[in-house]
């Protein structure tokens, strides 16, 4: 086992570069994913071990992120909370905004979730060498994973 350091924002884009992102309303794929690229059985068998860890990571942060909406959101009827980046939104008879207000439980969310976010963690994980990615032919840039070849 190797260990790396992470900005917690970190896991986000490695969970990314792992599964791939498709843009679907401009049909356009992003990334394709380590996952879904070609290679040895047993590279994909890591990165999907890999992948398990990272997502173990990401849903931390998005519990810490739920936790934030419940800090900083208005309370629905049904026990929920709502927060909504604008107050004070006024539209036409067409519907469409004409004036809106900054909601500052908004940005307050956001200023502490990105903070949260720039903390630093120690990741252990299983090293990627050069040899398990001999092979490995990619268009695509995964900055965050070549931090995990030794």
């Amino acid at each position: 086992m190797a260990t790396v350091t992470f900005k917690l924002i970190d896991f986000y884009s490695l969970q990314t570069e792992i599964n791939g992102a498709f843009n679907q309303q401009a049909n356009q794929l992003i990334i394709r994913g380590l996952i879904n690229e070609t290679t040895k059985l047993t590279t994909k068998m890591k990165v999907a071990e890999l992948l398990k860890k990272v997502n173990v990571e990401v849903e931390a942060l998005n519990a810490k992120r739920n936790e934030l909406v419940e800090k900083h959101g208005d309370k629905q009827e049904d026990g929920t909370s709502v927060l909504s980046p604008f107050i004070n939104v006024q539209t036409n008879e067409e519907g469409e905004i004409v004036s809106r207000e900054d909601n500052p439980k908004f940005l307050e969310y956001q200023q502490e979730f990105q903070q949260y976010l720039q903390e630093e963690k120690e990741f252990e994980f299983e090293p990627f060498t050069k040899e398990d990615l001999e092979g490995f032919y990619t268009e695509f840039n995964y900055t965050q994973f070549y931090k995990l070849i030794q």
